[in-house]
């Protein structure tokens, strides 16, 4: 699995406009946007007051394959001229021979809830120590064999973090069912997690009586 880390950044910005909606600001790192996460007025200068603006400004900043120097770039109406900063990025750790040195996997879920690029061994797992899935709640357990249904899974103990890690099969043809979401409990780990997963079923044979999904 291919994790890409992402770093919260905030910049304190002196004398940029305020009381701005957050989708005004525009924040880029080359040609690229970057997602601005918060804008937060923190002093406010009186009628007669010069230079004492302050805001804060949060992005979530992309991952990149390479390391060195880069320069963001930060506007909003009322700028004649973005502002700039420049934020080193760091190779990460090589968590994989990290963690395969000491007989261990990768937690990648510990690494999407608090990122570093720091060679901890706290962010391996035995793999002992990962729960098995288990589904708890199907609803509703009938669907048409049109497809199309839309079928709710309480599970418990699902490796996944999105969508996207789960693949769902149904009968023996093997027909791929949508994935349609998937969300977890907060506080949810490798070791102990909840959470719902909804499918919308795939069409079947008009005979098919039951369909068994995997």
């Amino acid at each position: 699995r291919l994790l890409q880390l992402q770093s919260r950044v905030s910049a304190t910005m002196a004398n940029f406009p305020q009381g701005l909606l957050l989708s005004s600001v525009v924040a880029t790192l080359g040609a690229d946007n970057v997602r601005v996460l918060q804008v937060t007025d923190l002093v406010k200068c009186s009628a007669v007051a010069i230079d004492c603006n302050r805001t804060r400004v949060t992005l979530l900043a992309p991952a990149l394959a390479s390391p060195g120097d880069k320069t963001f770039s930060v506007s909003a109406p009322g700028m004649s001229a973005p502002l700039t900063f420049a934020i080193t990025f760091e190779p990460p750790c090589d968590f994989q021979a990290l963690c395969a040195a000491r007989s261990q996997l990768v937690n990648y879920r510990a690494l999407l809830d608090a990122p570093t690029i720091a060679c901890d061994p706290a962010y391996c797992i035995k793999a002992a120590d990962i729960s098995a899935p288990e589904i708890l709640r199907v609803s509703p357990t009938e669907g048409f064999v049109v497809g199309g249904t839309l079928v709710t899974l309480q599970v418990a103990g699902l490796p996944a973090f999105s969508a996207a890690d789960i693949k769902v099969v149904a009968g023996e043809g093997n027909k791929r069912t949508q994935v349609v979401s998937f969300t977890q409990e907060p506080g949810s780990s490798l070791t102990s997690s909840k959470g719902e997963l909804i499918l919308r079923t795939p069409a079947v044979d008009a005979d098919s009586e039951l369909v068994e999904f995997t």
